[in-house]
């Protein structure tokens, strides 16, 4: 139980160290004049900007679960 005392602060710095660098993408974004983005290579196909006070359930489904 004692290594522990030790790996885990340790784990726990590395990852607030890595958490800093950005995380880099060789996909090129490019804004256009009406603040929409595009994507080479890529195609939107859907979109929803939750607009309103209620769920489109036309577009969207409810799943109900038990806790846990």
């Amino acid at each position: 139980m004692r290594k522990w005392n030790k790996i885990v602060p340790a784990a726990t710095a590395v990852c607030m160290a890595l958490s800093i660098f950005p995380v880099s993408s060789n996909a090129k974004v490019a804004e256009s004049d009406d603040d929409t983005l595009s994507y080479d290579g890529y195609t939107e196909v859907w979109e929803d900007n939750f607009n309103g006070t209620e769920l489109d359930r036309s577009a969207w489904n409810v799943e109900l679960h038990d806790p846990g």
